[in-house]
């Protein structure tokens, strides 16, 4: 496994992940030695990097464990109090209904399924599209209608809406109310643990980065 960014060296968990990484970058040499690259100059700078990538992340698990963060409960708990809205899944809606191919054909069962006169299953066979987010960017036309403000579960779309090429005439079916992700869901808990060290860990690369350049700096000293 190559190390990146998001990577954890903290626990036991961790602490397996970056031997991982330490192995990845041994495997690197040995198939550059097999290939006969190893002397290949871009071969070797980006083992260079590699290997430089794995002491930065090293140094900053050193510096600034995972698990502090992990076992910091007031930090987690009051994070997650001031961010709630963030872990907050929002409300949910679908669909039933059916598929036409026209606008007028669309329209007229439309107001037949409105007045009573007629049933979804008289235009073709019904399909249900679940519940899901509001999503504007991907279905503009579609979701500006079916999150209208004064839509209730069971009313008829007031319009046909265009859905897959074709024209949606259905009703409102499966609300699902905003609901607020636990702390206890360990993802939600993963990730307010990602947020609160990612600036513990910002400043402890500063402070890496400010002995770096004073180390560089005694030793262009030393050599002049």
């Amino acid at each position: 496994m190559a190390p990146t960014e998001k990577n954890d060296f903290g626990g036991g968990g961790g602490r397996r992940e970056l031997l991982d990484a330490v192995i990845h970058a041994e495997l690197l040499r040995q198939r550059a030695v097999a290939s006969g690259l190893d002397g290949d100059r871009r071969v070797r700078w980006a083992l260079v990097e590699e290997l430089a990538s794995l002491h930065r992340l090293a140094e900053l698990e050193h510096r600034e464990p995972f698990s502090d963060a992990a076992g910091d409960e007031a930090a987690i708990s009051s994070y997650y109090e001031a961010h709630r809205q963030t872990f907050l899944e929002p409300q949910r809606r679908g669909v039933h209904g059916v598929l036409l191919g026209h606008a007028g054909e669309a329209e007229a069962a439309l107001a037949s399924l409105r007045s009573g006169a007629a049933e979804l299953s008289d235009f073709g066979t019904p399909v249900t599209i679940r519940p899901t987010p509001r999503d504007d960017a991907e279905f503009p036309a579609f979701h500006r209608v079916l999150f209208g403000a004064s839509l209730r579960d069971g009313d008829w779309l007031p319009q046909p809406v265009l859905v897959r090429r074709k024209l949606l005439v259905g009703r409102l079916e499966g609300v699902v109310e905003p609901k607020l992700r636990s702390l206890n869901d360990p993802a939600v808990r993963d990730e307010v643990i990602r947020r609160i060290r990612a600036p513990r860990l910002a400043r402890a690369e500063a402070a890496l980065l400010r002995e770096m350049r004073a180390s560089e700096v005694r030793v262009t000293d030393e050599v002049r």
